[in-house]
């Protein structure tokens, strides 16, 4: 719909898990590569991807939390599906997607429910910053597969995300629509998908 040219553009999954979204992308894109922090994931990942054949996917070890910019991973395309609600520090993992995404990126995330703005003082109250978004403190849960690389995450919410995308380089945001048969998490506005283009 978006990403025009998609069979000869690369993508990136950031938190690829067990590759099912790797996969998925591997059936619209040249190339994918997926990244996740949890070799039992890792190799569950190169296993499915094997034995369904497909040739286009690769996985590589990476604490996203923790890594510098690796010019392999720029792509075309940038898939963040359900990590940074996860994160210590989803700023640093936006700024690190946004890096990486050369054209495209696509956020699926929870948010914190509430758009807050206004001003907040710099030292003085007639010194004042605009306030562009929130970030809830919540407890996440590291020793499970689908919890974080910490027990303490940062969930964005929604114009705190846009705010960053724009911040980081996309011209073109879109919140995307849910459809009446979606899971109730999108239906209510808690989970969202974010569509960015530069």
């Amino acid at each position: 719909m978006y990403v025009e040219g998609s069979e000869l553009s690369s993508a990136l999954d950031l938190a690829s898990h067990e590759g099912f979204f790797s996969i998925e992308l591997s059936k619209h894109f040249a190339s994918v590569q997926g990244l996740e922090i949890r070799p039992e994931s890792l190799e569950a990942a190169r296993l499915i991807t094997r034995t369904l054949g497909i040739s286009n996917v690769t996985y590589e070890k990476a604490d996203l939390t923790k890594t510098e910019i690796d010019d392999r991973w720029t792509s075309d395309f940038v898939l963040v599906y359900g990590l940074l609600y996860h994160l210590e520090n989803p700023v640093q993992v936006i700024r690190l997607a946004s890096q990486l995404a050369r054209k495209h990126i696509l956020i699926e995330t929870q948010i914190f429910p509430y758009d807050i703005s206004g001003r907040l003082e710099d030292g003085n109250y007639r010194w004042q910053r605009e306030v562009q978004g929130v970030f809830s403190l919540s407890v996440d849960y590291a020793a499970r597969r689908e919890g974080g690389s910490t027990d303490i995450a940062l969930v964005p919410s929604l114009n705190a995300l846009v705010f960053l995308l724009k911040n980081f380089g996309f011209n073109r945001i879109e919140v995307l629509p849910s459809a009446d048969d979606d899971y109730e998490q999108f239906q209510r506005g808690a989970r969202v998908v974010v569509y960015g283009q530069k």
